[in-house]
């Protein structure tokens, strides 16, 4: 293959449903190469940082920031960020060689209205991966998130997820987090089944990621067309941690650098021993999706998982209430 000029494998989302493994597993093929800058954004035109509330924007890298990192000779890894021009997108790709791919991880890409007709006019030929995930679950890990980081209204999910919805604002980050937003599926994926070729789709399952990693990867592969050799598909990436003691984590949450600048002026190897003091990995108890949970706010989600399945024709039983 000669030297790819534009993108050509996009994963669109969900959020919190696992494209950072994603990333990570494909990023390590030596025939794809994923952009450092994990989610640019690009393509979203409808989702963008200066239509954010100042509570979101403040959360997100400033264009000065993207600027000084777009300047560095090596593009370090970055999670997220919002590229408004052209220029600035191919500067994400400058680094790679004759790999078959050159892709991109942006969840905005599956909420947003405009992301699959935009990647379309760009290239029609471009291969699109989605992971979807339990909307209830989906909706509970990035709410846990949040809480994590001392940003969610209250501690109790059900309450924040229904407030949440009520606020009626489809758009992501202006006065919420979209989290039953983000699960309604069935349009989301309908935009880009109804303009690429079928065949260019893939759509994995966050529940298949986790119970059978070995088979996911031997489909994805496939899918893409490169060799399959031996990637840990078992990895775990960007799991949400909670706090140890919830005193302890807002008043380290209330002291944390908002500015990026600063955040990244301390050795890594500190920043992951101090997060480790506050933070566990544990999530037993009180910090599991319990089912009087899901009971509650299944309801947002119903319809749009029947008209899911009959898009698919899949069963999605283990995503409903026994």
């Amino acid at each position: 293959d000669s030297k790819l000029k534009v993108p050509n494998l996009f994963v669109v989302g969900a959020a919190k449903s696992g494209t950072t493994a994603l990333y990570n597993f494909l990023n390590q093929h030596r025939d794809i190469y994923m952009s450092p800058l994990k989610e640019p954004h690009f393509f979203c035109t409808d989702i963008r940082r200066e239509n954010f509330s100042n509570f979101f924007k403040n959360r997100s890298v400033s264009p000065a920031h993207l600027k000084h990192y777009l300047s560095k000779k090596r593009l370090s890894k970055m999670q997220i960020a919002f590229v408004d021009n052209e220029r600035d997108y191919f500067q994400l790709f400058r680094e790679h060689s004759d790999e078959k791919y050159l892709g991109e991880v942006s969840n905005g890409y599956l909420l947003s209205t405009v992301a699959a007709q935009n990647i379309y006019n760009y290239n029609p030929e471009a291969k699109i991966i989605m992971i979807l995930r339990d909307p209830c679950e989906r909706a509970f890990s990035q709410w846990l998130r949040e809480f994590q980081a001392n940003l969610s209204r209250s501690s109790n999910f059900v309450d924040d997820v229904n407030y949440d919805y009520s606020l009626n604002d489809p758009v992501y980050h202006q006065s919420s987090y979209t989290l039953v937003e983000q699960g309604l599926y069935f349009n989301q994926v309908k935009r880009y089944l109804d303009l690429f070729p079928h065949n260019n789709i893939k759509i994995l399952f966050h529940h298949d990621l986790k119970n059978s990693p070995e088979k996911v990867k031997n489909d994805l592969f496939s899918f893409l067309n490169v060799e399959n050799y031996n990637i840990n598909f078992k990895k775990k990436y960007n799991a949400t941690k909670m706090p140890r003691n919830k005193l302890i984590a807002g008043i380290f949450n209330q002291i944390r650098p908002k500015n990026p600048f600063l955040r990244d002026l301390l050795p890594k190897k500190i920043k992951s021993f101090i997060l480790n003091i506050i933070f566990s990995s544990d999530k037993k108890g009180m910090f599991l999706l319990s089912k009087k949970e899901k009971i509650e706010i299944f309801n947002h989600f119903k319809n749009d998982i029947n008209h899911l399945e009959k898009l698919l024709n899949v069963k999605l039983d283990q995503w409903k209430i026994d």
